[in-house]
């Protein structure tokens, strides 16, 4: 499958059997599972069922002759799929928990509230670990220049981790370098929509690329992996698991064009060149004045370098 191809999104119609409340008729609320059958219901619903019949409201099985309540658990791996799945679903929830809770304190404090215990702080409710994103949401991202070493040092991608910011004197394998212009970034606020296509339109017109020059993205910790152009920045931070902590850490590399006998690719900068096959020596670095530099030989092809 090509970079530019992707599969039919499936339509919410024929996923919503999947993740909808036979009981209420809406989208999984604090999903939880009967362990008997593997059903599952929001947690409020199957709750009130069970105090009025203690069988399955799916398949009628006994749930629990005496005690149904402790045969239901927390289905917290289907709630996040319900949550990813359905935009704006988590954040109408959480606004609707603090409304109610704003509600309740004002009820306790003025004397209306029949409750003996105090309402539940909304952040608690909702687990931490949950990280949801939305099409329309911002999202802040660094886009640098991946240096030619770094598609060959593995080992120390994951030298800058989310919660530790990297040091303006090194570069992305934590070598010094001596003039920190040489990183290269910018940082851009987008909304999560956006495609790693457009970032390359974005880097293409920035430093007045033709068309034959080939542009790569990659993320920090994914090594050689180039993201697909059909990848959209909220795809990339479910993939990589971004918590929001810092930046999204984005990576570019420019390659130049080759004849058409050769395949274009991004070599490592300790490649030589060699004479040619017909025995003419190779052909003298040729280079193009800022913004771009680059260096074109007739054999070995050469990373292009940006400044």
């Amino acid at each position: 499958m090509g970079d530019r191809e992707r599969p039919p999104r499936p339509k919410m119609t024929d996923i919503n059997p999947l993740i909808v409340c036979i009981l209420c008729g809406g989208y999984y609320v604090d999903a939880t599972t009967i362990v008997e059958c593997m059903h599952s219901y929001c947690r409020a619903c199957i709750v009130a069922y069970l105090r009025q019949s203690k069988q399955c409201p799916t398949c009628d099985i006994l749930v629990h002759k005496s005690r149904p309540m402790q045969k239901i658990r927390p289905d917290t791996t289907l709630q996040k799929l319900v949550y990813k799945m359905v935009p704006g679903l988590y954040r109408d929830e959480i606004r609707r928990r603090r409304d109610f809770h704003r509600t309740h304190v004002q009820h306790s404090e003025n004397g209306e509230s029949t409750s003996s215990s105090p309402p539940e702080d909304p952040t608690k409710i909702c687990d931490d670990s949950i990280i949801i994103y939305t099409h329309d949401e911002m999202i802040s991202l660094s886009l640098e220049y991946c240096q030619p070493s770094a598609s060959t040092t593995r080992g120390k991608k994951q030298m800058n981790g989310d919660s530790e910011p990297r040091d303006a004197g090194t570069d992305i394998n934590g070598n010094a370098i001596a003039d920190k212009r040489d990183i290269d970034a910018r940082y851009l606020r987008c909304p999560a929509a956006v495609q790693i296509s457009h970032l390359k339109k974005f880097i293409r017109n920035k430093f007045g690329l033709p068309q034959a020059y080939k542009v790569d993205v990659l993320h920090r910790e994914g090594g050689d992996d180039v993201l697909r152009d059909n990848y959209t920045l909220m795809d990339i931070a479910y993939i990589y698991t971004w918590k929001r902590m810092g930046p999204l850490p984005l990576l570019y590399r420019i390659c130049e064009p080759l004849p058409s006998n050769n395949k274009r690719t991004c070599s490592d900068a300790s490649m030589t060149s060699t004479p040619a096959s017909n025995g003419e020596s190779p052909a003298k670095s040729a280079k193009i004045q800022p913004p771009i530099k680059v260096t074109i030989t007739s054999t070995q092809p050469q990373p292009v370098l940006v400044t």
